[in-house]
Order: C-alpha cells, then sequence, then structure tokens
C-alpha cells in the first residue's frame, strides 16, 4: 500500500484553541503521534485548524471530517492554501457529512468546486457509492463504527494504492461493563444518522438493533467486533494471525469519547500512552472489543496490529 504518511495509528478528538487543546496537540505530538485527526462536530471553526498547526512543529492533521453543508468549498479552499503556505504537507482535507437526499451529487459537486490536491483530500465513505468516489477524487476513505470485513470490502474498492484510515471508538477504563457503559452513550447517537444507519445496516445489523442499541449494548458492539476480535491485557502484544486482516487498512485512528473526563482532549494522548507502559491491565474498548493500547513509541507492537 502506498505510504500516505500518517504512520500506522492516530488519535481522533475534539479541539479548539484554548490553551487546554494547544497543550494536547503538543503532547501528541511530544509522544510521537504522526497524525491528530479533528473532530468535525466539536470543531469551533477552521481558523482552530490554523492555531493548532501553529502552535506545533511537525504533527499532521486532518480534518476528521468537515461536514460540506456547514464549510464552504472557497473557505476550505482558502484555509488548505494558507496551511500549504506556511506549514508544507501538514493539513489534509477530510470531508463528509453529505447526509441528504442526494450525498453522491452534493459531495461530487463540493469537490468540482474544492481548491485542493486529490491527494490531500479524503473522504468519511460509508458506503460502496462513497467509496468509489473516495476512490475516484481523494487520497482515501475515513469510515467509522465498521467491522473487519467492512475494511476488507473497502479495500476491494478502494484498490492497493489507496489510503484505508479505519476510525476507531476507544474507552480506557479497567471495568470492562464501565467501558461498554461509555461506549454505548456516544455511540448511541450515530444510528440516528441516516448515513451511519444505512451503514450499519448494510453491515447486517436491524431496526430493531439500531433503535434498542442502550439495551444490548453488549451484543451490539461484539457484533461489530466480531471478525476477530478478544479481549487481550494492554501489556501483551496481539497475536500474529491478526496481520493479515490488519492490512486492510493503512492507518487506525483511536476516537476517545470527548464526553467523558477519561478522554478529555488533553489527558487522551498521556492515557494512550500509558496504557501500554504504564505496566497496568487498562481494557479500551474498541468498537465493542477489548483490545490493547500502545504509544507510537512502542514501534514493534504497532507493526503486529
Amino acid at each position: 500500500m502506498t505510504d500516505h504518511q500518517f504512520g500506522p495509528f492516530g488519535i481522533t478528538t475534539g479541539l479548539d484553541s484554548s490553551a487546554e487543546s494547544i497543550a494536547a496537540a503538543r503532547a501528541a505530538e511530544e509522544l510521537g503521534y504522526p497524525a491528530i485527526w479533528l473532530s468535525g462536530g466539536p470543531l469551533p471553526g477552521l481558523q482552530t485548524i490554523t492555531d493548532l498547526v501553529g502552535a506545533t512543529t511537525a504533527i499532521k492533521f486532518v480534518s476528521g471530517i468537515l461536514a460540506v453543508v456547514k464549510y464552504s468549498a472557497a473557505d476550505v479552499s482558502t484555509t488548505y492554501a494558507e496551511l500549504e503556505a506556511s506549514a508544507p504537507g501538514r493539513f489534509t482535507v477530510g470531508l463528509g457529512g453529505a447526509h441528504g437526499a442526494k450525498p453522491i451529487a452534493t459531495l461530487n459537486a463540493y469537490l468540482d468546486e474544492l481548491d485542493v490536491p486529490v491527494e490531500r483530500r479524503v473522504l468519511a465513505a460509508l458506503g460502496p457509492r462513497m467509496l468509489k468516489l473516495a476512490a475516484d477524487r481523494s487520497a482515501g476513505a475515513y469510515p467509522f463504527l465498521t467491522s473487519a470485513a467492512y475494511s476488507a470490502e473497502a479495500r476491494k474498492v478502494l484498490g492497493p494504492d489507496k489510503l484505508l484510515a479505519v476510525s476507531h471508538l476507544v474507552v480506557l477504563e479497567t471495568d470492562a461493563d464501565r467501558a461498554r457503559a461509555i461506549a454505548r452513550d456516544t455511540i448511541s447517537f450515530f444510528p440516528r444518522i441516516p448515513g451511519y444507519a444505512a451503514s450499519l445496516k448494510r453491515q447486517g445489523f436491524s431496526e430493531s438493533d439500531l433503535t434498542e442499541l442502550p439495551d444490548h449494548m453488549g451484543r451490539f458492539t461484539r457484533r461489530l467486533g466480531q471478525s476477530g476480535g478478544h479481549q487481550v491485557q494492554a501489556d501483551r502484544a496481539p497475536r500474529r494471525r491478526r496481520e493479515p486482516r490488519r492490512r486492510q487498512r493503512d492507518h487506525r485512528s483511536n476516537r476517545p469519547p470527548a464526553n467523558r473526563p477519561v478522554a478529555r482532549p488533553s489527558s487522551s494522548p498521556a492515557r494512550l500512552a500509558a496504557s501500554r507502559t504504564g505496566g497496568r491491565s487498562t481494557r479500551a474498548c474498541r468498537s465493542g472489543t477489548d483490545v490493547p493500547h500502545q504509544s507510537p513509541q512502542t514501534p514493534a507492537a504497532a507493526r503486529n496490529r
């Protein structure tokens, strides 16, 4: 696969221009994270991206994602051009949020107006048609709430040279029940969004699965992680047999829930690292599967993931 310069994994989080957020971005950079994906929902505006890039030295930022119904193509193009002049190669435009009646047409029209190179934009592709658009008109895809089986199908559509950056919810907790409760509170919002609901149904979930999500979070998350996910200790490397599946994606971005103290932006990078290096058995609920987390300063373990 093509090296897209984002490294094997990054972090997705909601940041603003506050001193706390700038400190969080700098902490992620110091820990060795190659990239931060900025959650579009909490993002106050495009100026925040400029502020965060200016406050750091090398870490890359990707908007994950900018809703095309909220930000004009002209404004995004201007922000990209200014950052490319001041910090070349450090900002990639992630787009999505076209949840109306004709999302493909909406995104196509937006991309026609966007003055950003194809290799510096990615799409939040949750279905086969959107994946095809991502393959044709961007560097690749950035899906969320998808299974390993979806990643395998996405790789077929994208081809071998396009980016597949998968976003996974992570909850850093020592108590499995609490981790699932936090994950439930975070995930329960998404099935109400048409694009995510359609994506989950394509992955085999029924209408009742989505409407009753708070009542059977365990079953829902086990099904998302059913392609081989299992519980492991934070200080134990994943089994080698998992490698073929992991090769379907180029990059994984860990997404802590923004509405929980355990995952505040200022603590998320440190907690992700501490769960690997602190010597205690922290569990992290990823799309319903308890998986290990490690700092990007452990490259050997990262290669096995």
